[in-house]
């Protein structure tokens, strides 16, 4: 019986996140009651797994860094594989900018921000090596300097409510920092 309520709770905070991760697509503004509904679960249910908006908030930040780090630990280091990290973590702050919104206000302690850019940084320090190695990318860039052009990034999406826009400016941002980061002849 304890195994059926684990898999039932199992199922239960699937649902919670992957209704959350949807509602806060575009802003963080759901309430726990708009996600009960969404995941078809009841409001208690939701305060049974997060206790208030910031667990879920960290809940669904750390389950993105998760899986990002478990696909990449798969993956071999190739000079490429910093653009194609950047470009990833770009494509993931365009289906995350509620949460990352959330983020930015303050919403989630510093604490818990610092230890999710330690990840990002962990991620792509090898990859940057493996580019400047190869001459892909400015001697003088480090892993800061990336995460500088997620954050220019975000900003020129950030105020941009139709997705479309958002994926132009993205993509037109991304570029203007790519030639910033690469060799220049």
């Amino acid at each position: 019986m304890t195994t059926s309520l684990r898999k039932d709770a199992v199922r239960s905070r699937r649902a919670i996140l992957d209704a959350a991760r949807e509602l806060y697509r575009d802003d963080a503004e759901a309430s726990f009651a708009e996600i009960a509904h969404e995941a078809g679960v009841g409001q208690a249910t939701v305060y049974r797994h997060f206790t208030d908006h910031r667990a879920l908030l960290v809940a669904l930040a750390e389950e993105d860094m998760g899986a990002l780090e478990q696909r990449l630990a798969a993956e071999p280091i190739e000079p490429g594989s910093l653009e194609e990290l950047l470009r990833e973590m770009i494509a993931a702050q365009l289906r995350s900018q509620g949460l990352i919104a959330a983020i930015r206000a303050g919403e989630v302690e510093e604490s818990q921000v610092e230890r999710l850019t330690e990840r990002v940084r962990t991620l792509m320090a090898p990859r940057l090596d493996a580019a400047r190695a190869a001459g892909l990318v400015r001697p003088d860039l480090t892993a800061e300097d990336t995460l500088i052009v997620l954050a220019m990034v975000d900003g020129a999406v950030a105020p941009l409510r139709d997705r479309d826009e958002r994926e132009r400016a993205a993509e037109r941002a991304f570029e203007i920092a790519l030639e910033g980061l690469n060799l220049r002849a």
